[in-house]
């Protein structure tokens, strides 16, 4: 305890500036040793202090003592009851708040630090550091070395631990800050195939007269112009230079058109032609002398097919390209269930020389998928194996259904699809729709060799349309769409050679719409109308077509099925009763009027929670062309009372009109809500 006692004494007056410590300490500073009171205790404080200095440093320590070794490290005086106190070994005492700040303990150092040489060495220059080959990071990456771009001396590298400076900012106005999620526009990307990318471009310019077009044959233009036609539309004269009139097999061709510009007589002409040089030496005219000399002259091979998706479309093709195939000499079948299929069959096949067997009748052949597919499966002696020429018109939507699957029957029993130019027989191929689709996977199925794509120019719109097109859109409650029908419909037939197609959204609802049009025609309130859809028969069909050419009827009323395709003559506006779901189908209904370079309008009747999607399908067409009509509100009063008459006459079960046999209980019951909703 003596000693003890003396050591808080001596540790005192250390404080003070005075004691025999004081002295010590500056006799250890200049190399004395100090006369220690107590050698046993303040060696084992060297010897503490030593194994201190020496876990700090990793080296040894110095032989000479604590107050050489370290001459700033402090040492404390642990006393049992009394704090101790820190000072440094030697030179004067610290102030009392760095004591009290040595004496709480420090975080552990992460980085041993190297020992000390003796005094009077001195240390050896670092190596300098390897040169890193140009064009590579270094250790630290991009963020931590110098780069290694620019002409000027690159800067020495920041020491370690400091933040790194990045790179400097790019020159100009700086970016701007991103959207907030869910805000930001989404693009449409179409996967498109390449040679869709770049087309032959048409435009809307003047056609081209028939004499100025080379290689065309004097009987197919006679023919021409005996049907009314003097010059070549645009379309027309583009797919007969892509296919140089029928004579090469060098490329496929897809036709992208609007509506009425004439893609029909396009592929025809080619087709024609090929089969006329094809066929007979000598071309077209050689065929024709054949086909005169001996029309029914057998055997006959079918190499020419067309394919389209309804019977009506089927009739109307077969009544255009009739008179062309008969200045070539071709004979023309038709095979879209018109008829019996044995009918069919007979036309189409027949017995050939003694003990031949069937022979073709046929060169060229006009059919629907269903009807083609059922005379490939059940009528001995048809084949496909010398087709040359195969046309799909209205392809998107032969390729949408899969109609029995004909088309890889066609391919199957054709035996050619795939060929390549110049490596014996192949089918040549022309698809064509005024919505013809840019699907990959879709327009891979036509096994299409080194196409062509041929369109006409839409001012940036993704499906063209008529350039003589007016779009019309009219907003009204759905209760007074009827009324609304009929005042609009007053206003298009005021002309005396006005025709107007109405559409309905199913078979049924035209249906519902032609009677209550008949019923309003016979109070003396609204033209009279046809209907045309699956419900009335082919025959009805065809004489409600004569009725609106001959101008005895104003109104056709349609479904859906009549958008494809049908052209009726002298059609100045089409109204959409029911607004269309899809763009293709608004562009198929606008289609059927502003045809042949003619005017003409399209009106589309909408409910207010109709707008937003109606607007919503035209974005995505990038149609944005559709101007607001309205009808005043006295022209739909008018017609209140006829329109409720109609609907009770209806109602009471009252047909006519195109209806035999009144009106089912079904239709009855649907009309008796319309009742109820007019009356509401």
């Amino acid at each position: 305890m003596d000693v003890i006692a003396r050591l808080n004494a001596r540790a005192r007056a250390r404080q003070t500036g005075a004691g025999d410590a004081a002295e010590g300490a500056d006799s250890a500073r200049e190399g004395a040793p100090a006369a220690p009171e107590s050698s046993p205790v303040l060696a084992r404080l060297n010897a503490r202090a030593k194994k201190r200095a020496r876990e700090e440093t990793g080296g040894p320590g110095d032989a000479g003592g604590v107050c050489r070794e370290r001459p700033a490290s402090r040492v404390r005086f642990a006393v049992p009851g009394e704090k101790g106190a820190e000072q440094p070994a030697g030179g004067e005492p610290a102030p009392r708040g760095e004591q009290e700040a040595a004496s709480r303990p420090g975080p552990p150092s992460r980085r041993p630090q190297a020992p000390r040489p003796p005094r009077g060495v001195v240390p050896p220059a670092p190596p300098p550091p390897a040169e890193e080959p140009r064009g590579l990071e270094g250790p630290e990456g991009p963020e931590g070395g110098a780069s290694d771009e620019g002409d000027g001396p690159s800067a020495s590298p920041p020491p370690r631990g400091s933040p790194s400076p990045g790179p400097p900012p790019p020159p100009g106005p700086a970016p701007a800050p991103p959207a907030p999620p869910g805000r930001e526009k989404k693009e449409r990307r179409e996967a498109v195939l390449p040679w869709m990318r770049v087309p032959v471009a048409v435009d809307g310019a003047a056609g081209v007269p028939l004499g100025h077009v080379g290689g065309l044959d004097p009987a197919v233009a006679t023919a021409l112009r005996a049907g009314g036609v003097s010059c070549l539309f645009p379309i027309q004269a583009a797919v007969w230079q892509s296919l140089s009139g029928g004579r090469s097999a060098r490329h496929d061709l897809a036709v992208c058109a609007p509506t009425g510009s004439g893609k029909t007589l396009a592929y025809l002409l080619p087709l024609v032609h090929h089969l006329g040089a094809g066929g007979t030496p000598g071309g077209v005219a050689a065929a024709g002398a054949a086909g005169a000399a001996g029309a029914a002259g057998f055997p006959r091979a079918l190499r020419g097919l067309v394919v389209v998706p309804t019977r009506d479309l089927a009739r109307q093709v077969a009544s255009v390209l009739s008179p062309l195939a008969a200045a070539a000499g071709l004979a023309l079948g038709v095979a879209a269930g018109h008829g019996a299929l044995s009918a069919e069959a007979e036309a189409l096949v027949g017995l050939g020389p003694l003990g031949a067997g069937p022979a073709g009748r046929v060169d060229a052949l006009v059919a629907t998928p269903g009807r083609l597919a059922a005379h490939l499966r059940a009528t001995p002696g048809f084949s496909l194996a010398d087709l040359s020429f195969l046309v799909v018109d209205e392809a998107d939507r032969l390729l949408r259904q899969s109609y029995q699957e004909w088309l890889p029957k066609v391919g199957a029993a054709s035996g050619a699809g795939g060929g390549e130019p110049g490596q014996g027989r192949r089918v040549v191929k022309v698809v064509a729709s005024a919505t013809l689709t840019r699907d990959p996977s879709k327009i891979a199925r036509l096994g299409l060799t080194t196409p062509r794509y041929v369109a006409v120019t839409g001012g940036g719109q993704r499906y063209a349309l008529p350039q003589g097109l007016r779009e019309h859109k009219v907003v009204c409650p759905g209760a007074f769409k009827p009324h609304t029908l009929l005042a609009l419909l007053a206003r298009l037939t005021a002309a005396e050679d006005a025709r107007v197609m109405v559409f309905a959204s199913s078979v049924e609802a035209s249906h519902r719409l032609a009677l209550l049009l008949h019923a309003a025609h016979r109070a003396g309130q609204a033209p009279r109308a046809v209907e045309f859809s699956s419900r009335v028969s082919d025959g009805e069909r065809r004489r409600g077509l004569a009725l609106l050419r001959e101008g005895r009827a104003r109104v056709l009323v349609a479904s859906d099925a009549a958008t494809r395709g049908l052209d009726v003559e002298g059609v100045t506006a089409v109204v959409s009763y029911d607004p269309p779901v899809y763009a293709k189908t608004y562009v198929h209904r606008a289609g059927r009027t502003a045809r042949a370079g003619r005017g003409g309008d399209a009106y589309t009747l909408l409910r207010p929670e109709e707008v937003w999607h109606f607007k919503e399908m035209l974005r995505k067409a990038d149609n944005n062309h559709v101007a607001d009509v309205r009808v005043p509100r006295e022209e739909v009063d008018a017609y209140k009372p006829a329109v409720g008459e109609a609907l009770r006459a209806l109602a009471g079960g009252a047909g006519g009109g195109g209806a035999p046999g009144g009106v089912d209980a079904a239709v009855r019951a649907q009309l008796a809500r319309a009742v109820d909703r007019a009356r509401g």
